[in-house]
């Protein structure tokens, strides 16, 4: 497994200083974007009282936000850990 070490410099940028308290540790991203991955787990086979009712909405809204950001979002529903 190859790890990737990020650099965090502070931010010059106002409109992210305003946004956070400490921007020493905001991370700036490049603007290559890579790939988002989104796994929805909503149904649970032996725990059907622990379905995520409304985590549908929580997928398109985040996945538009990854969107309007470049990556390239790909979702998935209900994976088992074997996948």
């Amino acid at each position: 497994m190859k790890l990737i070490e990020l650099n965090l410099k502070p931010t010059s940028n106002p409109r992210i200083k305003q946004l956070f308290s400490n921007t020493v540790k905001v991370f700036s991203m490049t603007k290559k974007r890579g790939r988002a991955l989104i796994i929805n787990n909503k149904n649970f086979v032996e725990r059907p009282d622990l379905c995520r009712k409304g985590s549908d909405a929580d997928v398109e809204n985040m996945s538009a936000m990854l969107k309007f950001l470049k990556f390239d979002v790909v979702t998935h529903t209900d994976l088992k850990a074997e996948v």
